[in-house]
């Protein structure tokens, strides 16, 4: 899948998640997704080598519960149903 419409399908998947969180009891919840792109060339006597590209996405999310507790989890994009839940946990 093209890393455009993955990171579209991500935010989808996390929008579901925050209404999850919000019908578990949160009253607030919000992620921030985060990617980092790396860009790298190497030089092998003065001839460039192929191009290095590292991408890296991470998840930070935030949930607020009656009362004035909240939580924040911070990972991978990967983890982000565990991340919402422990989130929503610890507040």
């Amino acid at each position: 899948m093209p890393r455009e419409n993955r990171l579209e399908s991500a935010l989808r998947e996390l929008q579901d998640m925050i209404e999850e969180a919000k019908r578990a009891g949160a009253w607030g919840c919000e992620a921030l997704l985060s990617r980092t792109v790396r860009h790298g060339l190497r030089l092998d006597r003065s001839r460039a080598r192929d191009p290095e590209h590292h991408t890296t996405d991470g998840l930070a999310v935030r949930c607020w519960v009656k009362g004035g507790g909240s939580a924040r989890a911070q990972g991978r994009l990967e983890d982000a149903a565990a991340l919402v839940a422990s989130a929503l946990a610890a507040a």
